[in-house]
């Protein structure tokens, strides 16, 4: 079995990923509220700054483009 191979996404599969994680952060963070609210400083730059490198990369290289 190989566990870490080359695999292609359609564009549909990836926003179901992102649907299905963005819904796994939504239930460990309703049950680990105080956990999660210790950390929701760190979160919050960590968002900005993913953000940023995504907006950044997507008007100057078009995320992939060569």
């Amino acid at each position: 079995m190989k566990l870490f191979r080359e695999y292609t996404m359609s564009w549909w599969q990836v926003g179901l990923l992102k649907v299905y994680v963005f819904v796994v952060g939504l239930i460990i963070g309703s049950y680990f509220v105080d956990v999660v609210q210790q950390y929701m400083t760190v979160l919050v730059l960590l968002f900005v700054a993913l953000a940023a490198y995504f907006i950044y990369t997507l008007f100057t290289d078009g995320l992939g483009g060569n």
